[in-house]
């Protein structure tokens, strides 16, 4: 029996077993819970739109009952705001910054500034990258979403 995790945004820390190349450690994947009797998917970035994944619809049965408490919970990217002053990004950014976190394909935290013009706010299109994920522990969601498909359009 494979252990349930909830369906969400994780990265690998060993790769899936009978699937180590296609889903190797260190990488970031969509796990899908599935109904009772099915086993849950790994799915691997398919492409990025303004700093938001969409996953491949295809994914990879996980079958290997371990394998789920190896993975490193993340996150859904989305926007949060910074308390405490967070470090680790080539900088510090001040508390109450609006960011937008994102991720590279390493399931490495990135985090997009905001930036006030006129009356809109814009997000970077290079952001700072955090190797340690103890980044994500500095945001605390900022109370809006934007609804958007996780999946790839088929």
């Amino acid at each position: 029996m494979t252990l349930t995790l909830p369906t969400g945004l994780y990265r690998t820390t060993s790769a899936l077993p009978g699937r180590e190349a296609q889903v190797p450690a260190g990488a970031l994947i969509f796990y899908q819970a599935r109904g009772e009797g099915e086993p849950p998917v790994a799915l691997l970035p398919g492409h990025n739109v303004y700093n938001r994944w969409r996953f491949r619809r295809r994914g990879y049965a996980v079958r290997d009952a371990g394998w789920p408490r190896t993975l490193e919970p993340l996150l859904w990217e989305g926007y949060y705001l910074t308390f405490g002053e967070v470090e680790g990004l080539g900088g510090p950014l001040p508390e109450g910054t609006l960011v937008q976190l994102g991720y590279n394909r390493a399931g490495e935290p990135i985090i997009f500034e905001s930036k006030f013009i006129e009356n809109s706010i814009q997000f970077s299109e290079r952001g700072r990258r955090a190797a340690d994920l103890r980044v994500l522990e500095r945001l605390i969601p900022a109370g809006f979403g934007v609804v958007g498909a996780l999946l790839e359009a088929p």
